[in-house]
């Protein structure tokens, strides 16, 4: 799943629009999912067309919000009914520096302990690129009111620190021919 339905307050615009080395951010993150999982899934905001998801990624399916700007953990729950995969990877749209290596690497970090696993930038977890089992998930979203909640024992699998993994700001120098 990709995470696509924020509000981007503090970046200014809808951040799955933008581009990064000439790709929109949405785009590049679903290039980096695309060779580790099955079903490809954004989550986008309900006031945007779905056409304009589909136009950027056509491989995947599109779901809206169903409660507008409710967050990640409600979008996270009502997605669950769409998807039938036993392993959820999650990806945030604001991380277009995203490779298909990093991806690999959480997605085997989540198998290979048989529970969830989180990215970490130094001493920072990036609390919207995980992935779990969908048991775990489901069981954890009951009681969840943040992406936090869901990760307490996840095993934390580094990504090697570089601009693009998680961006709120337009204003840091992104590569060269962006934004």
């Amino acid at each position: 799943m990709i995470l696509a339905g924020g509000a981007a307050r503090r970046y200014g615009s809808d951040k799955a629009f933008a581009t990064w080395e000439g790709k929109t951010f949405l785009r590049r993150v679903a290039e980096a999912a695309l060779g580790s999982c099955q079903d490809l899934l954004v989550l986008g905001r309900s006031d945007v067309p779905i056409t304009r998801y589909h136009e950027i990624v056509p491989e995947a399916r599109i779901r809206v919000d169903i409660k507008f700007q409710a967050g990640p953990v409600v979008a996270l729950k009502d997605a669950l009914e769409q998807i039938r995969d036993d392993w959820i990877l999650v990806l945030p749209c604001d991380a277009p520096a995203l490779t298909a290596e990093d991806v690999q690497r959480l997605v085997d970090g989540a198998r290979s302990s048989k529970g969830p696993a989180v990215a970490t930038v130094g001493a920072d977890r990036l609390n919207d690129v995980f992935c779990m089992p969908r048991s775990r998930l489901e069981e954890r979203l009951g009681k969840a009111r943040r992406l936090d909640d869901l990760l307490e024992d996840a095993k934390q699998v580094p990504l090697e620190p570089r601009p693009g993994l998680n961006i709120n700001d337009p204003s840091p120098s992104p590569p060269a021919g962006s934004l």
